[in-house]
């Protein structure tokens, strides 16, 4: 390089352009690195652009992923609330319908229990009357009544002797009436009584039979019931089942989708770790290059400011030389100057001695002249 700049400083003294061959030369070279510098600098900004580019569709199709993975969460969040409150309502339902139905089965066995009881108090109410033979008129028709009123499938009982006859009291005989009466009247009253014993006999199989009856119709209400219960508590079952296998199926794609998510993150992640690395890379080397380039500026600075030197001292060297020769040509100019002063003081000289002898030669004569003048 030295050599380089020796032999363009040597063409430029040689062509007399010295200090212009240099500062175009220090231009070029400067617009020339510059160039360089910018090219680098362009190309190392559209690799980062394009990088970067690059970077930000993965981190867009990443949130997109991610956007995605929240909407099925909240869709699977979503179901599983609908299907838990769907079976929550069946479990309401089944548990209303349960306590309608027991309150109903109660009700009907508190109903049927007081009747049972109304007509026992109204039958133990009725027996003194019946063993009283006392009022033997009275008794056929508060116990019909109470029959009457308690039975739902038959009608009040009558006697038959009752349809044909009616009931001799006791005040229609008299007290002095015969025995014959009297023992008729008796064996009335027995018949009466047996019959009101048959009619109680009667009655207590009716009850009995209602209450077989009652107490089957309760059996088989108590089945039936049983049996909804069993049903509902079967469907209950099933629609769990379904909606456990539902969820297990939605929490395997859950997880699948997690899975799939973590995967999918990985990747990204890789990718953006190369695509780091890469950046780093051509970073590094920019850095490199920039380094270089640098290097490089400072060796071109160093012998740009070497070669200044030099033509520094080049050009003081010359302005001395200039000077010197400028001082030697005034110099010159003057001794060259005084000569021609002496020259001519000389030949005024020589004419004025020519005059002072030709004025002796006139005045003492030529020979005598000549003598002084050797």
């Amino acid at each position: 390089m030295s050599q380089g700049f020796k032999s363009t400083f040597s063409a430029s003294v040689n062509s007399g352009s010295t200090i212009k061959s240099f500062d175009e030369y220090q231009a070029t070279r400067r617009e020339k690195m510059e160039q360089v510098s910018n090219d680098l600098q362009a190309k190392k900004e559209q690799d980062i652009q394009n990088l970067q580019d690059t970077l930000n569709d993965l981190m867009m199709q990443l949130s997109v992923a991610h956007s995605n993975l929240a909407a099925d969460e909240r869709h699977f969040l979503a179901q599983k609330e609908t299907l838990e409150s769907e079976l929550k309502k069946i479990k309401i339902t089944a548990d209303t319908q349960f306590s309608i139905n027991r309150d109903e089965y109660r009700d009907q066995m508190t109903k049927l229990q007081k009747e049972y009881d109304r007509t026992m108090s109204e039958y133990v109410r009725n027996m003194p009357d019946l063993m009283n033979p006392s009022k033997p008129a009275d008794i056929a028709e508060p116990y019909h009544s109470s029959i009457g009123s308690t039975s739902t499938r038959r009608s009040p009982y009558k006697s038959p002797k009752q349809s044909s006859k009616s009931i001799v009291t006791i005040d229609e005989i008299d007290d002095d009436s015969s025995d014959h009466l009297y023992t008729e009247r008796i064996q009335q009253l027995e018949s009466q009584k047996q019959e009101l014993i048959q009619l109680i006999k009667e009655d207590e199989r009716n009850n009995q039979n209602r209450i077989t009856e009652i107490t089957t119709m309760m059996d088989v209400q108590d089945s039936q019931f049983d049996k909804e219960i069993a049903k509902l508590q079967e469907k209950m079952k099933q629609k769990e089942e379904a909606y456990k296998t539902q969820l297990n199926s939605l929490y395997v794609e859950l997880q699948r989708a997690k899975d799939k998510r973590k995967a999918t993150t990985e990747k990204r992640q890789e990718k953006v770790s190369s695509l780091q690395a890469q950046i780093d890379r051509v970073e590094n080397e920019y850095k490199e290059k920039i380094r270089e380039a640098n290097s490089v500026a400072e060796k071109l600075k160093t012998s740009l400011l070497n070669a200044n030197i030099r033509k520094s001292q080049q050009l003081e060297l010359e302005r001395r030389r200039t000077e010197e020769s400028r001082m030697l040509n005034e110099e010159s100019l003057s001794l060259q100057q005084q000569v021609f002063e002496m020259q001519k003081d000389l030949q005024r000289a020589k004419e004025e001695s020519q005059l002072r002898r030709r004025e002796l030669s006139a005045q003492l004569g030529p020979r005598r002249t000549a003598s002084l003048f050797p």
